[in-house]
């Protein structure tokens, strides 16, 4: 009943001061928590100031009131012209100034009169707007809990002061971090682990340039149909395979050329047909710099071609190339398998 008795009184005094000789107000500057100043708890019950470090614990139900003075808790909160209302919000850093649709948790307690904040109640387990603080009381977590000057149906915040605080996960009890300290503008840190891998690097020297083509390797073709031409055409593809340069020091570049033979056809020795009807695509892969060469039509093929080059400074590493094939046999061809060999040639530049 005594601590009822001095909340009462509490009240009635701002109440009457309000009404006559006025309160003091908190001018005090912004803080580095982003809150637009100082945030002072004292009992409501008796009107003893409380100790903001983590030694002083508070429990969900202790009777709170805030004021901008560290000592007179008749220190009001002014309002910037527009406001319209007032609400006591319990929110995650970075969220104080998102109104009562952004915050955690809130309380209608908090009266607008003739634009100052007075003697706001911040008792936790007062706070049922949002999530409420049932559910802040099981998560725990950091939070900042002060007042706001709100328009558009406390949508919308014109100011806001507020104090960092800890609350302990399950029992609700919680301390306030000193004024200032906290969240800034409502930044919170966090670590994550970086574990990058890292590729043993070539020796300081130079080293080898080279081809590698898979033993009895062979380009994979499409059976044969007829174009608009009355051609006979196929596709085809080169199998995988590389460039290595380990030529760290001087990276003078190489150059790969392919060169096909004429094609003749296996049943009829007699019975050719010409490299220049065979297209061809290269493809390139991997970040080393090298580029594929032109392509090559079917029908008006030049062998030999690029097929890939690295200029000075690229072509490091290993460089896997292949390629598209197109072929396309002249109309009257005598039927069969046409056979022949693409020839590739690398040189350091």
């Amino acid at each position: 009943m005594h601590q009822s008795l001095k909340v009462a009184s509490i009240a009635a005094v701002a109440a009457a001061l309000v009404a006559g000789a006025g309160i003091a107000s908190s001018q005090a500057a912004p803080q580095s928590n982003g809150s637009d100043g100082p945030v002072y708890f004292f009992n409501s019950g008796n009107g003893d100031v409380l100790d903001g470090d983590a030694t002083f614990i508070h429990e969900e139900d202790s009777p709170i009131i805030a004021a901008g003075h560290p000592t007179d808790y008749n220190v009001r909160f002014d309002c910037s012209p527009g406001t319209t209302g007032a609400l006591a919000f319990l929110t995650e850093p970075g969220s104080e100034r998102a109104g009562r649709n952004g915050w955690t948790a809130y309380n209608i307690t908090p009266q607008l009169i003739q634009q100052h904040i007075n003697l706001p109640n911040l008792q936790l387990d007062r706070f049922g707007g949002g999530i409420g603080w049932h559910a802040v009381k099981a998560a725990g977590g950091t939070y900042s809990l002060g007042v706001a000057c709100t328009y558009d149906n406390e949508v919308n915040v014109l100011d806001a002061w507020y104090r960092t605080i800890v609350v302990e996960a399950g029992t609700g009890n919680w301390h306030a971090v000193p004024n200032g300290e906290g969240s800034e503008g409502g930044e919170q840190t966090g670590e994550i682990d970086l574990n990058a891998p890292v590729v043993e690097s070539l020796p300081l020297e130079d080293g080898d340039l080279t081809l590698s083509v898979p033993a009895g390797a062979s380009a994979t073709f499409t059976a044969a149909a007829l174009n608009g031409q009355n051609q006979s055409v196929t596709t085809g593809t080169l199998p995988s395979f590389t460039v290595t340069d380990e030529r760290v020091l001087s990276r003078p570049g190489w150059t790969l050329t392919a060169n096909v033979n004429q094609f003749v056809n296996a049943s009829n020795p007699t019975a050719t047909i010409s490299n220049a009807q065979l297209g061809l695509v290269p493809s390139v892969s991997g970040d080393s710099g090298a580029v594929k060469g032109a392509n090559q039509a079917a029908g008006s093929a030049a062998y030999s071609t690029v097929f890939a080059s690295a200029a000075a400074n690229t072509g490091l590493g290993v460089t896997t190339l292949g390629g598209d094939l197109t072929f396309v046999a002249p109309e009257g061809a005598p039927a069969g398998t046409y056979n022949s060999k693409m020839t590739l040639t690398l040189v350091g530049n």
